[in-house]
């Protein structure tokens, strides 16, 4: 038995700035927490400066690490994830997607995997692309320029409301 045609059909070679959004969201959503505590001791340290001299260690190395070492952790982030896409061989960068209406299927020139609709998490639309959130916390992009006509972009969007109901945040 031959499979069902897919609803919609993406082929691309994934681009630095695709991969990065992907990273970015993926970061996000496990760095929030993160972030949050950063900036309630951020506010604290500076509750506590004004009570204090500035120039008791305590106050000072943590207000440090937190105004000067986290934008060198975003930029470490970011030279990391640069490399590693300069690494990945160009066969892993050309994929292919095909949706269809119990499942997704992702393929490499070296790998491929089916993923069931109830292990995505979401999807989030925006300008360019499609970012697909994953029970496992992995974010993966699609961008919409690999579907082949407009009308597939809305066969596509129509299947992720179906399917992941208020979890699809999609223009259109």
């Amino acid at each position: 038995m031959a499979d069902p045609e897919p609803i919609a059909q993406a082929r691309f070679e994934m681009r630095f700035g695709e991969y990065m959004r992907a990273a970015f969201v993926a970061f996000i959503r496990r760095g929030t927490t993160l972030l949050g505590l950063g900036f309630l001791l951020a506010v604290v340290l500076i509750g506590l400066a004004e009570r204090h001299t500035w120039h008791t260690p305590f106050v000072i190395l943590p207000l440090g690490f937190v105004f000067l070492g986290m934008p060198a952790l975003m930029v470490s982030v970011w030279w990391l994830l640069y490399r590693n896409y300069r690494r990945m061989p160009a066969e892993h960068r050309e994929l292919l997607w095909r949706f269809f209406p119990d499942h997704v299927e992702m393929s490499s020139a070296t790998i491929s995997s089916r993923v069931e609709w109830p292990a995505l998490l979401g999807v989030l639309e925006s300008a360019g692309i499609l970012i697909f959130i994953f029970q496992s916390r992995r974010t993966a992009v699609v961008p919409k320029r690999a579907l082949a006509t407009a009308g597939e972009l809305m066969a596509l969007r129509q299947l992720l409301r179906d399917k992941l109901g208020k979890t699809a945040r999609l223009a259109g």
